[in-house]
């Protein structure tokens, strides 16, 4: 079990930073899973996200500020059809041998048991590396949760480059391998 985590504020760069390391982990021939939760901007305005499915590719709306949903966090409305493709999964990542499994984002809804919380036990505790996004102010939670290290959690606001590196660098020592 190794966890790391990408930490920053709201719109920091989290997903940026972890498309990255994903990409980096394909790029040594390494299996990845799980999930990316990129921003829905209109007129510079963040009004939703997307869910994107790190293995199989499918990608929908997961959630947005005017569309009927079954769940909710802040001014956010969860589409079933979003929460169904991400569960699905991270169900998937939690019995695969993946060398990297992305949670993006691990957030209030899923510290008030919705959203991807049924998956995340399983994922802290696989072989592997899991990787979450988290925002800053709930470091704190989810370090006491699953007994992260503070040296896993890297900081996306301080040096973004210096995270994904940092990122990278632990997932090669976890997997024994020197690519880059």
């Amino acid at each position: 079990m190794s966890i790391i985590v990408l930490t920053g504020g709201r719109q920091s760069g989290k997903t940026t930073a972890c498309r990255r390391i994903v990409e980096t982990a394909r790029g040594c021939g390494l299996c990845v899973g799980g999930i990316l939760s990129p921003a829905i901007h209109e007129q510079g305005r963040c009004v939703g996200y997307e869910v994107q499915d790190v293995s199989a590719g499918g990608s929908t709306q997961l959630a947005g500020v005017d569309v009927p949903g079954v769940e909710r966090a802040g001014r956010f409305h969860f589409l079933p059809a979003g929460l169904e493709l991400g569960r699905a999964a991270l169900a998937r990542a939690c019995a695969s041998p993946c060398a990297l499994v992305v949670v993006d984002e691990v957030g209030p809804l899923e510290f008030g048991g919705g959203g991807w919380a049924a998956h995340l036990d399983a994922l802290a505790a696989r072989d592997g590396v899991t990787l979450f996004t988290i925002r800053r102010s709930l470091i704190r939670e989810a370090a006491q949760r699953w007994d992260i290290s503070p040296d896993a959690i890297l900081d996306v606001d301080a040096n973004p480059d210096a995270a994904i590196a940092s990122a990278v660098a632990r997932l090669r020592a976890a997997r024994g391998t020197s690519c880059a």
